[in-house]
């Protein structure tokens, strides 16, 4: 799942669909940005989730996690070195699964 949507941002640099990344089904995916906390996670999902990348610890990761039917389907780990997602409505949905992000410039 990394490896596509790192795909689909290196294709086309500023937007891509989630739908077109995720090689499953899903009802819908939330962002999470650097220095979020297992706490907020849990509360925007609305179920435990406790991934072990310290995020609310990192400024170099955004966290993509999908829900199916209540149930966390997966998530993936996504390097800010490939941007950063720009600030949207969450959650997003197969239907609205357009994903903005900027390049990061070092």
């Amino acid at each position: 799942m990394k490896k596509n949507i790192l795909s689909e941002m290196d294709k086309h640099k500023s937007e891509f669909r989630l739908s077109d990344a995720a090689d499953f089904s899903w009802d819908q995916a939330y962002i999470f940005r650097p220095y979020t906390t297992e706490e907020e996670m849990e509360q925007q999902l609305g179920m435990p989730f406790e991934p072990d990348n310290n995020l609310e610890e990192r400024d170099d990761l955004n966290v993509i996690v999908f829900v199916k039917e209540d149930r966390v389907a997966g998530y993936a780990e996504i390097p800010r070195s490939y941007g950063d997602f720009l600030v949207q409505e969450e959650p997003l949905t197969p239907k609205k699964d357009r994903i903005q992000f900027e390049e990061i410039k070092t």
